[in-house]
């Protein structure tokens, strides 16, 4: 093993592609370009001519062409000088690169007879498994000007992530970086194959519009579940974890705007159907296209996928942020302390200041390293947990190791905070969502002891467009917009008054226990298509905004798949007709027979949520299929997975894992969830006879002397990271 570091090491030197300057604390964050000016109209065209011209002298993606493309490249192609991107101002130029490529791409294929005959085919079911790529396999955008981390040297010995995402792949740097594409569990389906939204059925028609499903099939009785608030949006901070899918912006970072009746190919409005019942007076639902990325950045050309804006791993960037420069904000540098603000004594989120607020509130709104933090009330009571189990940690270190410096401080508390956030997924919250059944079959369950030896460095780590777009938007469907509070003394708050609480985080100014209290004895609904109100008709109190036509909708624009495809991916067989969908209940079947027509017209989302949950667990079987396939991946993929143990140096110790393991939902509650008491299991609505309370101080407490230097076992780097070395 250290023979083997020690070759990596010496390689990225001899290739003189490592930074010169150990002393720099250099995030290794090339996970994507930008273009270096603004492209004319004219420059544009003169960039497909470059495509085509090779493409005439293109003969079976030969060896030749591939040169000649690139010999045209590095000649004619000046204007796409690339840089670093650096974030949401510069993302536009990222999306305007693939956007090139991908015309370039729709040139080729007109000289492709094998696509030209795809296309005379029609579109029946089985078309859908024709795959784009594979004609474009050879083809690929020069070095130059090809948006992916080339240069990358990564340091073997050392034991943290990086905040990018980074060097988590030794041989694969880039892998799972923020700012890199989003992958496809199947050939994305779109109209030309290649990059517009899925708008076509099956036989050609015309798929239903996607608000008007929404009032037809998005229906059905609403039915509350054993699991509680905390469960729904305990999932919704994991999502922001693991996927913010960019959308089109203009040169300055600033959200495109569609209005109705626009023919911009970068907007995919949803029409509202004529005489709706509901908004007479409306319009459309604007939505902007995500923004487009390359397949891939080893750059080959190909169907546009979108990208994801943060990293694709389980690192809690939502607490910390994806780069240096967001992190800095967030630190005060001192002790290996996160910022935070006093509120009535209390650690809370720090302050962002009445600028760039997400929500509406006459109080300062709170920062954090997720912009979404402040959705909703409960997401930010999320959040602060994990601000104060960071906080906590660093300040435990310090006591145990004073001679410790502020990085090594921060650096070992995100460690340790990260693998106590994994083992809640993997532990608390997957069992309860997937079920004992898919959790064995997929190897989800945490070990009691040793390590997990399952790493595997092949194996691609980005998240799946299906899962971030449809299989883990699950949590609209078990979210209820009734939510009662609870308070030390137990008295109940009305439901209806609770809902004031949802979208105004300025409520942890005066009553933050009421918050904290209430996602553990508030209801969720139980999975399925029923939608609440203010999530269907009244999204973010905006009358007509409907989360689930924009969850179709986003579906086709990523050019998903029809449901069945997902459904035979997963083992269920072959579906030829409605009445085969055996796992989607009859009275539902029959309306997606009503307002579909044919089972290939399915959209995936609508597909997941009609299905009948699964016994033992919270979905139905096809998205406990996919969510499983995810997070199996994200386990073994990651050589900074907790139970890890394959890697000397970015392993915990056995004495560390095993008070990692000791450590549940129950303990972050109990210690920074303002409760002196909870349910024995905290993501179920409590129970006297099943899931009775319990009182805190019985709860374990997280032992930090495996942390000392007495018990300390593993490499570590010193505050410049410059040497390497073993633990005297």
């Amino acid at each position: 093993m250290f023979k083997a570091l020690l070759g990596f090491v010496l390689a990225c030197f001899c290739a003189q592609i490592c930074v010169s300057n150990a002393n720099k604390n250099i995030e290794m964050a090339m996970s994507a370009y930008e273009i270096d000016q603004d492209l004319s109209p004219e420059e544009a065209h003169q960039v497909f001519a470059i495509f085509q011209d090779a493409a005439r002298h293109f003969s079976n993606h030969s060896t030749t062409g591939v040169k000649l493309l690139k010999n045209k490249f590095n000649k004619d192609l000046d204007i796409l000088a690339i840089k670093q991107i650096k974030g949401d101002a510069d993302s536009y130029k990222m999306h305007k690169l693939a956007t090139i490529a991908i015309e370039a791409g729709k040139n080729m294929m007109k000289k492709e007879e094998a696509v030209k005959l795809n296309y005379r085919r029609g579109k029946d079911l089985d078309s859908y498994d024709f795959d784009i790529n594979e004609y474009f396999q050879a083809i690929k955008i020069p070095e130059p000007y090809c948006p992916k981390v080339g240069h990358i040297c990564c340091n073997p010995f050392d034991k943290y992530r990086s905040l990018s995402g980074t060097c988590n792949n030794l041989e694969f740097p880039w892998w799972g970086a923020a700012n890199s594409p989003l992958t496809y569990f199947l050939p994305p389906a779109y109209d030309n194959r290649i990059d517009s939204p899925r708008q076509t059925g099956v036989n050609g028609k015309r798929l239903p519009n996607a608000k008007y499903l929404t009032d037809k099939v998005l229906v059905g009785p609403t039915r509350l579940a054993r699991n509680n608030q905390l469960f729904t949006y305990f999932g919704q901070f994991l999502d922001h974890d693991l996927s913010f899918t960019a959308s089109v912006t203009d040169q300055y970072g600033t959200p495109k705007s569609c209005e109705c009746g626009t023919d911009d190919k970068d907007c995919f409005n949803i029409d509202f159907p004529k005489n709706d019942p509901y908004y007479k007076n409306l319009t459309c639902i604007s939505l902007v296209r995500s923004a487009a990325a390359l397949p891939s950045f080893d750059c080959y050309l190909g169907a546009r996928t979108q990208y994801n804006k943060v990293s694709h791993w389980l690192d809690l960037n939502q607490v910390y942020g994806n780069s240096l420069e967001e992190n800095s904000k967030l630190r005060t540098f001192q002790n290996g302390l996160l910022k935070s603000s006093g509120i009535r004594g209390q650690p809370h989120l720090p302050f962002r200041g009445k600028g760039g607020c997400t929500m509406q509130t006459a109080e300062p709104c709170f920062n954090s390293g997720d912009d979404r933090a402040e959705q909703n009330s409960w997401l930010t009571a999320t959040q602060t947990y994990f601000l104060r189990l960071h906080n906590s940690i660093a300040g435990q270190l310090k006591e145990t190791n004073p001679h410790w410096d502020d990085n090594r401080l921060f650096q070992e508390a995100k460690r340790i905070c990260t693998a106590i956030y994994q083992h809640i997924v993997f532990n608390d919250y997957l069992p309860l969502l997937l079920g004992d059944k898919t959790m064995k079959k997929f190897n989800l369950y945490p070990l009691e002891n040793g390590y997990f030896n399952g790493y595997n460095s092949q194996l691609y780590p980005n998240i799946y467009t299906e899962f971030s777009t449809a299989a883990f938007r699950l949590h609209n469907t078990v979210y209820n917009n009734f939510t009662e509070a609870l308070c030390e003394n137990f008295e109940l708050k009305d439901p209806d008054f609770m809902n004031e609480y949802i979208l105004d985080t300025s409520k942890f100014y005066t009553e933050a226990e009421i918050i904290f209290c209430g996602l553990l004895i508030s209801h969720g609904k139980s999975y399925g298509p029923d939608l609440p109100y203010d999530l269907n008709y009244d999204l973010f109190h905006k009358p007509g905004q409907s989360m689930g036509a924009i969850n179709i909708q986003r579906g086709r624009d990523h050019g998903l798949q029809p449901y069945v495809k997902y459904r035979e991916l997963c083992g269920f067989g072959k579906a030829n007709d409605f009445d085969d969908l055996l796992e989607i209940p009859a009275q539902n079947r029959a309306r997606l027979r009503k307002y579909y027509g044919n089972i290939g017209n399915i959209d995936l989302w609508v597909g997941l949520v009609n299905e009948r949950v699964e016994e033992g667990s919270l979905v139905g079987p096809t998205a406990s299929c996919m969510i499983a396939r995810q997070f199996y991946i994200l386990k073994a993929s990651d050589s900074f997975y907790y139970e890890n143990g394959l890697n000397p140096v970015r392993r915990f110790s056995s004495g560390q894992l095993k008070e990692i393991r000791k450590f549940s939902m129950s303990n972050l509650i109990c210690e920074f969830g303002e409760v002196h008491y909870l349910q024995k299991y905290p993501f179920l609505m409590p129970d006297e006879h099943s899931n009775h309370f319990i009182d805190c101080k019985h709860v374990p407490k997280f032992n930090m002397k495996y942390w000392s230097k007495k018990h300390y076992d593993g490499y570590f780097v010193d505050k410049n990271y410059s040497n390497l070395r073993r633990k005297n």
